[in-house]
């Protein structure tokens, strides 16, 4: 019984680490993506829009 609650720590421990690492990369990913955005330049221009009625 001891052997089977070893393996089944064991692979419980393993799914937390690749959890952990997925966590990271996601983390990660999306602070490079921001970044990105940070250094997209955007530009806007002011173009008056006129509504005519009829």
């Amino acid at each position: 019984m001891k052997k089977k609650a070893y393996w089944i720590s064991a692979i419980i421990v393993i799914i937390l680490i690749i959890a952990g690492v997925f966590a990271f990369n996601k983390h990660q990913q999306q602070e490079n993506d921001v970044q990105s955005i940070r250094k997209t330049k955007v530009t806007s221009k002011n173009i008056p829009t006129f509504f005519f009625h009829g």
